[in-house]
């Protein structure tokens, strides 16, 4: 009988970790890697009405952001970006470990630095 007990114990408990790894690697794709060592980080605030899609020009995807929230950060290696908001495009210069928020709104944009 006990050895009945220990062997459903096992066989649960290593159901129990396959589904954990399996999860896991099933998340690795929602988020972003690890920002490499002297990036800089670029984020877009959208006071607008409406929602915008904010393209940086070196990363593939755009981000959608609704009206009153911010972007996620994006990291970059220094130099020159640009962010792009429908037809209006936005350059930055970027040093090592900036974070900037580029704000913007129904008549324009203005970048904010932090730090």
């Amino acid at each position: 009988m006990f050895a009945r007990f220990m062997f459903s114990c096992f066989f649960i408990l290593s159901c129990v970790a396959s589904t954990g790894a399996n999860a896991q690697n099933a998340n690795a794709d929602l988020y972003d890697p690890v920002a490499p060592e002297n990036s800089a980080f670029v984020r877009v605030f959208n006071l607008s009405s409406g929602n915008v899609e904010a393209q940086l020009t070196s990363k593939l995807n755009s981000q959608r952001i609704p009206s009153g929230q911010f972007g996620g950060y994006r990291f970059v290696q220094p130099g020159s970006h640009s962010i792009r908001i429908g037809e209006q495009v936005f350059p930055l210069d970027l040093n090592v470990n900036d974070v900037k928020t580029l704000v913007t709104t129904e008549t324009g944009a203005c970048f904010w630095t932090m730090g």
